[in-house]
């Protein structure tokens, strides 16, 4: 079988994934030291007939870290990967990330041709990198999306409620909750009189407070 040694290729199936799943910078950051690893091997591979890449992302929480394995789980499907000397990349920035967090969500990059032992769960040894502080595709900036709808947003700490205001419109929301409450006087339906909970829970992406883009579209 003759495969494809254009790094375009690969870097291309990386691009088409990257614009599903929504890690864009990180993703073409990793196609690169993906294809060094592709290129490297490419000889033996036509050699044995070895399926070439096939690459897939698993986003879940981490359930176990150690021995240079990781072990993700999204709640369907649990992969171990052996990660020696995968990077370790934000999600947002593409910029590598000093240490591999203990728990939390994370997404792995890896190809399903790769050999996996049939364990339980399985092992794979085709992870090529791993991104941290992975945002949904669906998740927005609250701030400048709502001021620049002419809210002003006032948030004093972990503990306290995300309050959005404008006229006689008061919205407010939980860190890491999908609970809201609306306010207003006008006799008149909102959109958001007709929502009763978030389609996910707000999260802080760093700094920048995050929120399904349904709740931006909803704010009048």
């Amino acid at each position: 079988m003759k495969l494809k040694r254009d790094p375009s290729y690969l870097l291309g199936q990386l691009t088409g994934l990257a614009l599903i799943s929504g890690f864009t910078a990180a993703l073409i950051q990793a196609a690169g030291k993906a294809w060094r690893r592709s290129s490297e091997a490419i000889e033996m591979m036509e050699e044995k007939s070895v399926q070439p890449p096939l690459w897939r992302t698993l986003t879940g929480e981490i359930a176990a870290c150690s021995g240079g394995e990781l072990l993700v789980d999204d709640g369907v499907t649990a992969i171990r990967f052996t990660i020696a000397d995968v990077p370790v990349l934000d999600a947002r920035s593409g910029q590598p990330v000093a240490e591999l967090p203990t728990c939390g969500t994370v997404a792995v990059v890896y190809d399903a041709n790769a050999p996996m032992a049939m364990s339980l769960p399985p092992l794979s040894n085709g992870a090529v990198s791993i991104l941290v502080n992975p945002v949904p595709a669906d998740m927005l900036p609250l701030r400048a999306n709502a001021e620049a709808k002419g809210y002003q947003l006032s948030w004093l700490g972990f503990q306290s409620p995300i309050t959005l205001t404008r006229g006689d419109i008061t919205l407010e929301l939980l860190l890491d909750s999908d609970e809201l409450t609306y306010f207003h006087r006008s006799r008149d339906i909102h959109p958001l009189d007709r929502m009763e909970r978030l389609s996910q829970p707000v999260r802080l992406d760093g700094s920048v407070l995050m929120v399904p883009a349904d709740l931006i579209a909803a704010l009048l």
